[in-house]
């Protein structure tokens, strides 16, 4: 049995949600009369709902408790994340993988309920071993909590992991415990190619 794993992040990476996220941010702080941009918003890809939630409330210093705007902010996410796809080919390259006996995990800042109805939708949740999601951590991505709990639940040395990231906080996360982490574009087309001679 291969020993290697392959640590897929999940939006940006599994699913084609970056129009989706972005729309849920917006429309989060129009209900408070703010105006957001895609500056801002591209450094908050990383961080869970909570520590993006603290960050705007302090940021736009919005009255509201954080229970209440993050059950606000989740409700936007879930709303938008109806609408998602896939990303072309991740099912392909998933199974490909397993047929080559690497083991798979989902290591995403992401909610974990929003997340597994998105891989219940897309009967994708058979698919991975490992499973660590933004709730099993107190500091998400570019904080490396969430990839030391991947690499504990693995249970092999650092240098069997491989981890696919499309944002810059998601990379840092990994290289900084030492996990090899190759950065996608998800704008590029056929962007596992790279996977199929690994």
């Amino acid at each position: 049995m291969n020993e290697k794993w392959i640590l897929f992040d999940f939006d940006g990476v599994i699913v084609n949600s970056r129009q989706s996220l972005y729309a849920a941010y917006i429309s989060f702080l129009e209900n408070f009369g703010k105006k957001g941009n895609i500056s801002e918003f591209d450094r908050l890809d990383g961080p869970n709902i909570e520590e993006i939630v603290h960050l705007l409330k302090d940021r736009y210093d919005i009255k509201e408790n954080i229970e209440t705007l993050k059950n606000y902010y989740k409700k936007n996410i879930q709303l938008n994340y109806e609408k998602i796809k896939l990303n072309e080919g991740i099912q392909e390259t998933l199974t490909n993988l397993l047929r080559k006996k690497y083991h798979l995990g989902l290591v995403t800042s992401a909610d974990k309920v929003l997340v597994n109805n998105i891989l219940t939708k897309y009967s994708l949740t058979n698919l991975f071993e490992l499973f660590v999601f933004g709730n099993d951590v107190k500091k998400s991505k570019p904080n490396s909590e969430i990839y030391q709990l991947a690499i504990k639940k693995a249970n092999v040395d650092v240098t069997k992991i491989i981890a696919i990231e499309d944002s810059e906080n998601g990379y840092i996360s990994a290289v900084n415990v030492g996990i090899r982490c190759i950065r996608v574009n998800p704008k590029e087309r056929n962007m596992f190619h790279f996977l199929e001679n690994i």
